[in-house]
């Protein structure tokens, strides 16, 4: 977790209403080196600091939830 996605990711294990799984290197290199990202229901959300991460975050389970 590489540039501060740390942050966003304790915050994010901290909600009760979603699961968060934790996964090695995801091989989006050149994505992992320029912002942070995390992957939600299949899909690369990303930001540029880990506050704007947990709302696109959000945003992606609020627009595309599974259920």
């Amino acid at each position: 977790m590489a540039q501060g996605s740390a942050d966003a990711y304790d915050e994010m294990l901290n909600r009760t209403d979603i699961d968060v799984e934790e996964f090695g290197c995801t091989s989006n290199c050149e994505l992992c080196v320029e912002q942070l990202f995390a992957v939600v229901n299949g899909e690369v959300v990303t930001a540029e600091d880990a506050e704007s991460l947990v709302t696109a975050i959000e945003e992606e389970i609020k627009n595309n939830p599974l259920f």
